[in-house]
């Protein structure tokens, strides 16, 4: 017998309303939270839950940074909360348990493990609808970019007015990179017009094994005094990077270019030929200056002798509030111009700018 309210009840009666309650009670508690957890070579701890091995990753999936491909070969240990079929590694050992807390029950491979820092270059994102560039180093960054401009107003002789400008804007999605640079430049002279010229280069990359790479470029380039109405410079190429580091950036690409020449008053020239694309960037002077220089050169083959080099090279100086000051170089080389134009072309430039 049950007492409740001082009434006697019997279990008969009161059975079928408890066990509701006792169905609601579970119902309505907490899930138990489970889990695989990755112990990384130097300690790290990721937690979620592993959907997949790949040939050389595995793909987990958390709750704070969305589906992760991480690399393999920085993995110590797994713990599973549930079964996945694990592939044995090449060269090293790593010890699968069943959970947490429960000694391993399982090795993929004998050999050695390998002992390697965990940065942002091994964690990718592969899920669609996320941004995700390093963040378990704590160097998450979407979108980044740069803007200087140049002023130059001259009186008495000369009378001269310049206007230059230049940008560039960079955006990570999981493995690909979208940047695009350009700069326009624009003089007058008493009212004369002496440079109105404008070059715009865009570039994605797509990380493959590091430090390997896939590259796709797309250049644009006009100069009104030099007859080029729109010369175009397309092509895939691929890339490797010597350096990728927060103080010390190199990498170079190899590929393969068409170039397409349209002029004003010339006939429009067609061509193909190998592209080289160099990036070096290094912070000196305890991190206060940073040199720089970029170079793109495209050789044509096939006895046409078109070969153009472009280079960049100089010093910034960060300033405060993201504020930069820039003392620039610039060389436009063009083997074949068109009339009486010079092959080369240089710039001086001393640029204020903002980046973020």
């Amino acid at each position: 017998m049950l007492c409740s309210g001082g009434r006697a009840t019997s279990w008969r009666h009161a059975r079928g309303p408890l066990w509701t309650l006792v169905g609601l009670g579970i119902l309505m508690a907490p899930p138990v939270l489970r889990a695989d957890t990755l112990i990384m070579v130097n300690g790290d701890r990721l937690s979620g839950r592993l959907l997949q091995q790949g040939g050389d990753y595995l793909v987990l999936e958390t709750a704070y940074a969305g589906i992760l491909e991480i690399d393999l070969d920085q993995v110590r240990e797994i713990q599973r909360d549930h079964s996945l079929d694990l592939r044995p590694t090449h060269g090293r050992a790593l010890a699968v348990s069943e959970s947490a807390g429960q000694e391993p029950v399982g090795q993929l491979q004998s050999a050695p493990p390998t002992t390697q820092p965990l940065d942002a270059e091994v964690v990718h994102e592969v899920a669609a609808g996320g941004l995700l560039e390093g963040a378990l180093a704590g160097d998450l960054r979407l979108f980044t970019g740069a803007l200087n401009v140049a002023l130059v107003s001259d009186r008495g002789n000369s009378h001269t007015n310049e206007l230059y400008l230049d940008y560039h804007f960079e955006t990570t999605r999981g493995r690909g990179n979208l940047s695009s640079r350009g700069q326009f430049e624009y003089e007058t002279s008493r009212r004369q017009t002496l440079t109105d010229q404008w070059l715009i280069f865009n570039k994605y990359t797509y990380d493959l094994r590091d430090p390997w790479y896939a590259s796709a470029w797309l250049q644009l380039n006009m100069d009104r005094f030099a007859d080029l109405r729109l010369r175009t410079v397309i092509g895939p190429a691929m890339g490797y990077r010597l350096f990728a580091q927060d103080d010390l950036n190199l990498s170079v690409e190899l590929g393969t270019v068409y170039i397409d020449e349209r002029y004003n008053d010339n006939p429009r020239q067609e061509h193909w030929g190998l592209g080289l694309s160099l990036e070096y960037d290094q912070l000196v002077w305890q991190e206060r200056l940073q040199l720089y220089h970029r170079q793109r050169t495209f050789v044509s083959w096939g006895g046409t002798g078109q070969d153009l080099i472009y280079t960049w090279t100089g010093v910034r100086v960060p300033l405060m509030g993201g504020f930069v000051g820039s003392l620039e170089f610039q060389i436009e080389y063009d083997s074949r111009p068109v009339d009486d134009v010079l092959t080369t072309d240089t710039t001086l430039l001393l640029k204020l700018g903002y980046q973020w």
